[in-house]
């Protein structure tokens, strides 16, 4: 989901990336609303999915054995004293990428009074560019915070595959 959100074209998404309207001023098209919204959005689907996930893993250890039961038991203890935290931390992620965001087109705008270019949205996309950065940068640190949400439930998949005989 994520990886389709980050690619135009590569086919549908749910929750798509923006992408600023042909015909914008580029002061209106480095607006970074739309973007805190759909990483706000992909968080809350990422925080959903997982946290169901989790549920349904933490069940069939639970339903495992007596160890995998006591395990899930202390899963679940810790996701509710840690969830709150979890969920506070992350999300001052949006508003730390919103500094990002002004940080790189603060750049590109030093940049093309250097080189006394003209500004070009369309340009913005382009390999290396700084719009293209920052959604590269904003992908990386969703991806990470996928991979952060999910080490609970493939430590208790781990410890079910480690309780179920290999002969099945």
């Amino acid at each position: 989901g994520i990886a389709a959100s980050f690619t135009p074209g590569a086919g549908p998404a749910r929750l798509a990336l923006p992408v600023p309207a042909p015909g914008l001023s580029a002061d209106e098209a480095c607006a970074y609303a739309p973007y805190r919204r759909c990483h706000q959005a992909i968080q809350h689907d990422l925080e959903t999915k997982v946290a169901t996930l989790r549920a349904r893993v933490r069940e069939c250890a639970a339903q495992a054995s007596p160890p995998l039961q006591r395990l899930a038991a202390l899963d679940a203890a810790f996701d509710a004293i840690l969830c709150e935290r979890e969920a506070r931390l992350l999300a001052t992620l949006p508003s730390r990428l919103e500094r990002r965001f002004h940080q790189l087109h603060q750049a590109h705008q030093q940049d093309l009074r250097a080189r006394q270019s003209a500004d070009s949205v369309e340009q913005w996309w382009q390999p290396g560019a700084w719009l293209a950065r920052f959604r590269g940068e904003l992908r990386s640190v969703l991806l990470a915070e996928l991979d952060l949400r999910l080490q609970p439930t493939l430590g208790l998949l781990d410890a079910l595959h480690n309780e179920i005989p290999q002969s099945l």
